[in-house]
């Protein structure tokens, strides 16, 4: 039962959540439509406020049940930020089911 919570709030999370913006364009593409995406973001400051870490976990099952792929992604900022999580989770994903 937790974990069926869990996707689902998940799966809320790239519909009008946090990632929402980033996955929009994964959402519309033909390889992503046949598959549940979900995922959870969060950001800390270390205790100095020198580094900003960004992460993410996300999900990708296509409804086959085929070929899946799980992402855990920590970016570690210094002054300036980097690529977000969220974006290099796009990158990846995008690459991995190669449309």
């Amino acid at each position: 039962v937790t974990a069926k919570k869990m996707k689902v709030l998940m799966e809320e999370t790239v519909i009008s959540g946090t990632v929402k913006s980033a996955f929009s364009s994964l959402r519309r593409k033909k390889a992503f439509k046949q598959m549940a995406l979900g995922a959870k973001t969060g950001t800390i400051n270390d205790t100095q406020d020198r580094f900003k870490y960004d992460w993410l976990i996300a999900y990708a099952l296509p409804e086959n049940g085929d070929g899946g792929l799980s992402l855990a992604i920590l970016a570690v900022h210094g002054e300036k930020l980097g690529i977000r999580a969220k974006d290099l989770a796009r990158y990846i994903l995008d690459h991995y089911f190669g449309s």
